[in-house]
């Protein structure tokens, strides 16, 4: 099984990388092959490491 960021957003902004809040809500769509395919955990860096997100959310995630 394979699953992979297709879209990420960041205060429902894709047209620049920048926003005006030091943390930003964090949007993203999953592409994959697996058609019953469900988020179950996220991992982001946040610069100073991996942060785990233990929920199925995908839109304006703190």
């Amino acid at each position: 099984m394979s699953a992979a960021i297709a879209t990420l957003r960041a205060e429902l902004r894709d047209d620049t990388a920048f926003v005006a809040t030091p943390t930003p809500r964090l949007s993203w769509t999953v592409r994959t092959d697996e058609s019953d395919w469900m988020q179950r955990r996220a991992e982001i860096d946040d610069g100073s490491g991996p942060v785990a997100l233990e929920h199925d959310e995908s839109a304006l995630v703190p």
